[in-house]
């Protein structure tokens, strides 16, 4: 999906690039001063940007939602921080972070119990637990 977003959003900007960089191309060896880029370039840029921060916004939130409906679910604490591109301990402290606001304010009925609090806690210390080094043991 990021990239699929990303592709969309550059595609007009590459193309822009690559037309301007052919002709001068065939002076291999020669430097090229740097461009200056015009206001109508500055656009599609400042887009990308304002995308991109978007995206992770909502990645920022939606993660910890969703490591904690994987780990109900039944999956592998581990492989739900992979899947999330995290550690082990990345992923029980983005997901305590949001579970521990949960628990003491909850928002919009988004109420969390002490249960599956637990739950999830615990399959994620285990899986802290399996990953630590010997010598942590």
């Amino acid at each position: 999906m990021t990239t699929s977003l990303t592709d969309a959003l550059t595609e007009h900007t590459v193309r822009e690039d690559t037309r301007e960089g052919t002709a001068e191309s065939e002076h291999a060896g020669i430097p090229r001063p740097a461009r200056e880029r015009t206001p109508r370039e500055t656009g599609p840029t400042l887009h990308r940007l304002a995308a991109m921060a978007s995206l992770q916004d909502w990645i920022h939130r939606s993660s910890p939602v969703l490591m904690h409906e994987a780990v109900l679910a039944g999956e592998n604490p581990a492989e739900v921080a992979a899947a999330a591109r995290l550690t082990v301990a990345e992923a029980h402290l983005t997901w305590n972070t949001w579970a521990s606001r949960r628990l003491a304010a909850p928002a919009n009925g988004e109420s969390l119990t002490l249960l599956e609090y637990l739950r999830v806690h615990t399959a994620f210390a285990s899986a802290l637990n399996e990953t630590a080094p010997s010598i942590v043991r």
